[in-house]
């Protein structure tokens, strides 16, 4: 059971960094949804998602939001819901804050909660998943950012580091034609003797968000890659 749990988290974890990335400059109010499709090394597709942004308070470069997203794999489809602020522009996530949150709803679903309500109470999750700030250029080296889960006798480490703003590209898809900046990083997952790397290269572009994102291996090779293929304008 620990182990489970503790393999949740890390996958929960892993898709809120992603998903934070996903507004580096914030979806403008006149747009509703974001449609992405991922695909591997070959083409064949891994799994379709729909984003979308609602503000909360304030504006979009200081306030609240929630992103909705739903992202279907194969025939089934998982929702998160997650809950940001923006300072200065700048996406910031409370990783711990969304967790809690999340474990709660699943002891709530759980037959065997007392077990399980004992191990919640163990988990500790501190730092903050760090967005893309609203003023960069090119060669800016962006601030890196952890997050450690602390699960009383083992604690995982997520790093994102190396951070940096490397070329302005334009960028087409299906959804349009876009000016981007490209930004690379390195994330890094400690847990117990093992320390996996990934890479990543994403295309942003300003009032929009993500528009291309690669998964890349250690020697640059592309592993899968995230595409927006359909921006659907507010009404």
């Amino acid at each position: 059971m620990r182990k489970l749990l503790l393999l949740f988290v890390l996958v929960f974890v892993s898709g809120i960094m992603s998903a934070q990335e996903l507004v580096p400059f914030s979806m403008s109010h006149d747009i509703k949804s974001v449609v992405y499709h991922t695909v591997d090394a070959k083409g064949n597709l891994l799994s379709v998602s729909k984003d979308s942004i609602a503000l909360d308070s304030g504006d979009f470069f200081n306030g609240q939001a929630t992103i909705y997203s739903f992202v279907t794999t194969g025939d089934k489809t998982t929702k998160v819901k997650l809950p940001i602020s923006f300072e200065e522009g700048e996406v910031i996530v409370d990783i711990g804050k969304i967790i809690q949150e999340s474990m709660n709803q699943m002891l709530s679903e759980e037959e065997d909660g007392e077990e399980m309500k004992e191990m919640l109470g163990e988990i500790e999750v501190t730092g903050e998943a760090k967005g893309i700030p609203a003023d960069i250029k090119v060669g800016d080296k962006l601030p890196d950012y952890e997050l450690v889960i602390d699960m009383g006798i083992v604690a995982t480490k997520i790093k994102a580091y190396d951070r940096k703003v490397v070329a302005q590209e334009t960028v087409t898809t299906d959804a349009g034609t876009f000016d981007c900046f490209v930004i690379e990083i390195t994330q890094s997952v400690r847990a117990f003797l093992s320390n996996e790397k990934s890479y990543s290269r994403g295309w942003y572009s300003r009032g929009l968000g993500v528009i291309k994102e690669e998964v890349l291996d250690k020697k640059g090779r592309v592993l899968q890659t995230k595409t927006l293929v359909e921006v659907v304008p507010g009404t």
